[in-house]
């Protein structure tokens, strides 16, 4: 659970933190699923906000993912690569969706 709660966190830095990666995302999110709500960000000191953090992140689950993509052939920095190339590869295990629903 700790690896999901980090992630999610991750997840939310990347797109809140950077306004070219949360146009891309709020883009992307226009055009496929209009009704789904926008990344909640996760306070790792707060509890309450947990639950809806997880709950925006598997209802935005193929959305983010295809924001990672083209975040990653945008950047030109490798190590915002690797963090986006960390964020992917953890998402696409079984344990990562499991415990976020």
């Amino acid at each position: 659970m700790e690896d999901t709660l980090s992630t999610v966190y991750e997840i939310t830095k990347l797109i809140k933190k950077s306004p070219k990666r949360d146009a891309i995302f709020s883009k992307l999110k226009d055009e496929i699923s209009e009704c789904s709500p926008g990344i909640r960000i996760l306070c790792p000191t707060r509890w309450t906000v947990r639950a809806e953090a997880f709950s925006s992140i598997s209802e935005n689950y193929h959305v983010l993912q295809l924001t990672w993509n083209v975040a990653k052939d945008a950047t030109k920095d490798t190590e915002l690569k690797a963090r986006i190339g960390g964020v992917t590869a953890h998402m696409e295990k079984f344990e990562f969706v499991l415990e976020l629903n």
